[in-house]
């Protein structure tokens, strides 16, 4: 029943909102721009598909442009953070979704007041924590051999080596 107050909480109800707001022109859909917005970008192939990759986690967790909200992507910035994503990760990764964000306000799909990646507050980097071990030769080795055969056994890369790299 409408009356009801958790009735607006309902997932048919959000549905619902965000099919006027869509119609209405009120939000847009956040992925629609990306590809178009990448095709800009004279920076290798590789940054090219980093950045596409950091634009679709962005778009997949806020799939229109009402929901990106500074709240919601501190929120998200801070589940980040908890499951181990380093603050300088973080950093480089809003800097391509502020990038993206510029390029719909210049296409006039968000107001240019609006600003919700601006100013976040990113997670602090542990200092007492564990730090990176440097690579022992052997892995080294196993990172380039691997890299092109993920399949490969320990016994494989060790017959591998041994036969071109000693």
């Amino acid at each position: 029943d409408h009356a009801d107050p958790k009735f607006e909480e309902l997932p048919q109800q959000r549905e619902a909102r965000q099919f006027v707001a869509l119609a209405t022109g009120e939000t847009a859909r956040t992925d629609e721009h990306v590809e178009e917005y990448l095709a800009t970008l004279r920076v290798a192939a590789k940054t090219l598909d980093i950045k596409r990759m950091n634009l679709t986690r962005f778009t997949a967790k806020f799939p229109f442009t009402g929901e990106v909200t500074r709240r919601e992507v501190q929120r998200w910035v801070n589940e980040l953070g908890a499951a181990g994503k380093a603050s300088k990760t973080l950093q480089r990764d809003l800097s391509d979704m502020r990038g993206y964000w510029r390029y719909l306000q210049a296409l006039q799909v968000v107001p240019e007041d609006v600003q919700p990646l601006r100013d976040l507050v990113l997670p602090k980097a542990d200092k007492n924590g564990e730090r990176r071990r440097p690579f022992e030769a052997g892995e080294v080795v196993k990172l380039f051999v691997v890299r092109r055969d993920p399949n490969l056994t320990e016994e494989e890369v060790k017959a591998f080596c041994a036969d071109r790299l000693t």
